[in-house]
C-alpha cells in the first residue's frame, strides 16, 4: 500500500543544497575552534525604522523576493502565558529556506499564521534546554508529520545542547550547583537534544504514532527527523560545577551554501549548557543572544553583526507583575540578575559589539499594555547608537543596504495568510 502524506525523504520542491557539519550527534561541534567570520564594521549611525502594513508585493510571505528575513513568532520570556506575546521563537528566512530559533509557546501556530511551510523548515536551533524554549518541539515534529498537504518532505535537523554527563550526588562549592535529594532520572539527569527528542519520539508520542503507523501508513517519523547534539570544543574547558561560561571563541554549527551558523557559550547561571546562534549570509548577519547576562562571549560572536536580537528584563515590572512572596523577593531578584541582561544593560550590550541594530526579544514581563516601547528603549538610546527597536510577534525585520558599509533595518507587522 502507498504512503498516502509521504513520498521518499527528499525536497522535491528545489535542487537539494550541499551543507557542512559534524557527522553526528556524538560528535558535533567537537572538531576544535573555527575562525570568526569577518564582517562590515558598524558606523555608530541611528536607523529609522519604517512601520506599516505587511509586503507590499501581497506575495505569500515564503516566496517573498527578499532574500533575507527575520520573522519574530514570539517575543516573550519565560514558560508564562502573558497578554499580548507568546513564547520565545524567531525564524530566519534566507532565500525561502526556514532555520528557526527556540521553539517557545504558540511558535508552530505562529509559524503556519504567517504562511510558513513545513517543506521549507530545515533546521531547528534550541538555544538551552529551559522548558520555555522547546515546549512547541513536540508539535513542530508531529504536527507536519500528520497532516496531508502540510508535511516537511526533507529531512529536519534539531540542533541543540549535548547531554551534560554528571556524577549525582553532586555538591558543589559555595556558589556553584548543587543537586537536592530529589532528582528526577537519576541516570540523566541534564539530558541533551537526543534524548529530548527519542523522549518524544518514543514514551511520550509512541501511541499517536503507532497509530497513524496502521490508520494512515505514513512514512517512519524516524526517515525525516535528525538530532544534532553541540558538543562544546574541548579547548574551552568549559564544566557545569566550575566553568559554566569560560572565555571562548565561536565554533563553526553547519553551513550549507545559503548561511553560515556559529555558537558560543553564554552565561545563563545554572542552565549549562546556554548557547547563542550567528547566522551570516551573503545578503547580511543576524545572531539570537538566547538567554544570558551580558557577557564577552556573546560580544565576540555579534561583533559588527547587522542585527542582534537580545533578550531583555524589566526588574521593577517583573517584580510588581508576578508579586513573589516576601520571602522570595531577594532570591528572586539575586536569580534574575544573574542570568539576564536589564533593560537598562543591553544598549551597552548592543555598543560594546559595535553591532548595526539591536531589537529586543525574549521580554520579562512580557505583557504588552505594561512597559511601553520607549520604555524598553529609554536607556538603550543612551547607550547605543545604532537602530533600536522592541520586537512584537508576527513581525519581519528586513535588513536594507545603505552607502557606505552599514545596514539599517525596517521592521513591520508581517503579512500573514491565515
Amino acid at each position: 500500500m502507498a504512503k498516502v502524506f509521504h513520498s521518499g525523504v527528499g525536497d522535491r520542491t528545489r535542487p537539494r543544497r550541499l551543507a557542512s557539519s559534524p557527522a553526528g550527534p556524538q560528535d558535533c561541534c567537537d572538531d576544535g575552534l573555527s575562525p570568526k567570520p569577518t564582517l562590515p564594521a558598524a558606523t555608530g549611525l541611528r536607523t529609522d525604522l519604517a512601520r506599516g502594513p505587511g509586503t507590499e508585493s501581497g506575495e505569500h510571505p515564503s516566496r517573498d523576493s527578499a532574500a533575507l528575513r527575520v520573522l519574530t513568532l514570539g517575543t516573550a520570556a519565560g514558560p508564562v502565558v502573558w497578554r499580548g506575546r507568546t513564547g520565545i521563537s524567531t525564524v530566519i528566512v534566507v532565500e525561502g529556506v526556514s532555520y528557526m530559533v527556540d521553539a517557545g509557546i504558540g511558535s508552530v501556530q505562529r509559524y503556519r499564521q504567517l504562511g510558513l511551510r513545513w517543506e521549507d523548515l530545515r533546521h531547528i536551533f534550541i538555544t538551552h534546554m529551559h522548558s520555555d524554549h522547546y515546549l512547541e518541539l513536540p508539535h513542530a515534529l508531529l504536527v507536519p508529520w500528520e497532516l496531508p498537504g502540510e508535511s516537511y518532505t526533507d529531512t529536519l535537523s534539531i540542533w541543540g545542547p549535548g547531554a551534560v554527563p554528571l556524577d549525582l550526588p553532586h555538591h558543589g562549592p559555595p556558589g556553584q550547583p548543587s543537586f537536592p535529594r530529589r532528582v528526577e532520572n537519576l541516570a540523566s539527569p541534564i539530558p541533551g537534544i537526543s534524548e529530548v527528542v527519542d523522549g518524544i519520539l518514543g514514551s511520550a508520542f509512541q501511541g499517536d504514532l503507532n497509530i497513524r503507523y496502521v490508520d494512515e501508513d505514513h512514512a517512519d517519523i524516524h526517515e525525516l527527523i535528525r538530532t544534532r547534539d553541540l558538543r562544546i570544543p574541548k579547548e574551552a574547558g568549559a564544566d557545569y560545577a566550575t566553568r559554566r561560561c569560560p572565555p571562548m571563541d565561536p565554533f563553526k554549527v553547519f553551513e550549507d551554501d545559503r548561511v553560515r551558523v556559529t555558537a558560543t557559550l553564554v552565561d545563563h547561571r545554572f542552565c549549562f549548557p546556554a548557547f547563542a546562534y550567528r547566522f551570516d549570509t551573503e545578503h547580511g548577519s543576524v545572531v539570537c543572544s538566547g538567554d544570558t547576562r551580558p557577557n564577552d562571549n556573546l560580544l565576540r560572536l555579534a561583533a559588527d553583526s547587522d542585527l542582534l536580537l537580545h533578550e531583555s528584563i524589566h526588574l521593577d515590572h517583573l517584580l510588581s507583575e508576578l508579586k513573589p512572596a516576601p520571602g522570595l523577593m531577594e532570591g528572586l531578584l539575586a536569580n534574575w540578575e544573574e542570568r539576564h541582561t536589564l533593560h537598562s544593560a543591553v544598549g551597552r550590550v548592543a555598543e560594546s559589539a559595535a553591532v548595526s541594530n539591536l531589537v529586543l526579544s525574549h521580554l520579562a514581563p512580557a505583557h504588552t499594555d505594561v512597559v511601553s516601547d520607549d520604555e524598553w528603549l529609554e536607556h538603550v538610546r543612551r547607550d547605543f547608537r545604532g537602530g533600536s527597536a522592541v520586537g512584537h510577534d508576527l513581525h519581519e525585520i528586513r535588513l536594507v543596504e545603505r552607502p557606505g558599509r552599514r545596514k539599517d533595518i525596517q521592521m513591520r507587522p508581517a503579512k500573514g495568510v491565515l
